[in-house]
């Protein structure tokens, strides 16, 4: 076998037991926190602030401003050597799997060009269904989103803007209280 191959089969197993074991312990964590605790109050960015972007997905969809408008959007930055971002790749595809039509679900996984197919192995083992953007982390500063940490996720509401951002891993009960929230401030507005 050429080394291509066992670099692949490497990485694959070697995402498969980081992603098992984030897993397994984002599990122990929520069944271990006090259900007394009250709920953290979401807070909104202003309105406003509506980035425009254009990338190409790894299976040819557009991970765009476009793309995600008339609904709310999820756009997640993440990084293949990163454990909190494979974490983070899988809480958005839980998001994907329960709020789909309504909600649009999106990555940009930051890499050098020369790690593509590390980036590919990494949507595949982690069988991410919704669009994923290998990009540049030059190409990405000279866009209007600029550079990101890993992971973030950004929310955009129904118009595209730019209304909630989390730096460093959320969870999905996070990401279900925006939501909430985004959609019924949309709602709100559109009475």
């Amino acid at each position: 076998m050429g080394s291509d191959v066992w670099i692949r089969w490497g990485a694959g197993a070697l995402l498969m037991w980081a992603c098992v074991g984030c897993v397994k312990d984002t599990a122990t964590l929520a069944r271990g926190a006090d259900a007394s605790q009250e709920t953290p109050v979401v807070t909104l960015l202003p309105p406003g602030n509506r980035p425009e972007y254009r990338f190409r997905g790894l299976d040819g969809r557009d991970v765009s401003s476009d793309a995600s408008m008339g609904r709310v959007s999820l756009l997640a930055f993440l990084a293949t050597f990163d454990l909190a971002s494979q974490a983070q790749a899988r809480f958005l595809a839980g998001i994907e799997r329960h709020h789909r039509p309504t909600t649009k679900c999106s990555a940009v996984v930051i890499e050098q060009v020369e790690n593509g197919p590390l980036v590919a192995a990494f949507v595949e083992t982690l069988g991410l269904g919704y669009p994923v953007a290998h990009v540049t982390p030059e190409a990405l500063a000279m866009t209007s989103l600029g550079s990101r940490t890993v992971p973030t996720v950004l929310a955009f509401d129904t118009g595209g803007n730019l209304v909630w951002e989390s730096e460093g891993l959320a969870t999905e009960e996070a990401i279900e209280q925006v939501l909430r929230v985004v959609e019924r401030d949309s709602q709100t507005v559109g009475k």
